[in-house]
């Protein structure tokens, strides 16, 4: 009559018989792996008609779900982060750099990844995906080469562009040149700088 009835491990069907429920199923009415009435925590209970009564897995990135897709998560496991989109309910990588180890950035898809070797941090793999650039090279704005990061000049020790008209600091053996053209490093800037 009910599944008190029944062994702790089985369930009362609706023809009066105590069976188990199919090993999909948290608990079921019927045998079958349509049958079940509710589900372990990694899977969800399709209402579709032609899959209504089976217990199918969630998305790898959920821990719990409420459907089969990415964007169907309900909960997350210890390594992902909840991210209520506006397209539905993920569970991330990352939603920031500090989720990313400290070699790594968290991109928009949000996963972490590590920036292109000339990058100092970036938005996107690759050598077009610069955010920011190390000292001794520049960020390019111009569209053709946007978001990579270029050498500075040999004089220069940080920069605005390639040219040796575009220092920002020199190194040490040279010498800073505010010119009406542009800002240089020189090797003098008069004869008390030369041997």
């Amino acid at each position: 009559l009910d599944n008190s009835h029944c062994n702790s491990t089985q369930s009362c069907f609706p023809d009066m018989t105590c069976g188990s429920c199919h090993d999909t199923c948290e608990t079921c009415g019927e045998a079958g792996d349509d049958g079940c009435t509710s589900c372990p925590d990694d899977r969800f209970l399709h209402v579709w008609v032609s899959s209504m009564g089976k217990c199918e897995p969630c998305h790898e990135s959920c821990e719990t779900c409420s459907g089969s897709t990415d964007a169907q998560c309900e909960t997350c496991p210890k390594d992902r982060f909840f991210y209520d989109g506006w397209l539905g309910d993920y569970c991330t990588q990352c939603l920031d750099n500090s989720h990313c180890n400290s070699t790594q950035s968290c991109f928009p898809d949000m996963t972490c990844g590590s920036c292109h070797d000339t990058c100092e941090t970036c938005g996107e793999a690759g050598d077009d995906g610069c955010t920011s650039c190390p000292d001794d090279r520049f960020l390019h704005v111009w569209v053709s080469s946007m978001g990579k990061c270029e050498p500075c000049h040999e004089s220069c020790e940080t920069c605005s562009g390639s040219t040796d008209a575009q220092c920002e600091t020199c190194p040490k053996d040279r010498f800073f040149y505010d010119g009406w053209l542009g800002d240089y490093c020189t090797q003098c800037l008069d004869n008390s700088h030369c041997n």
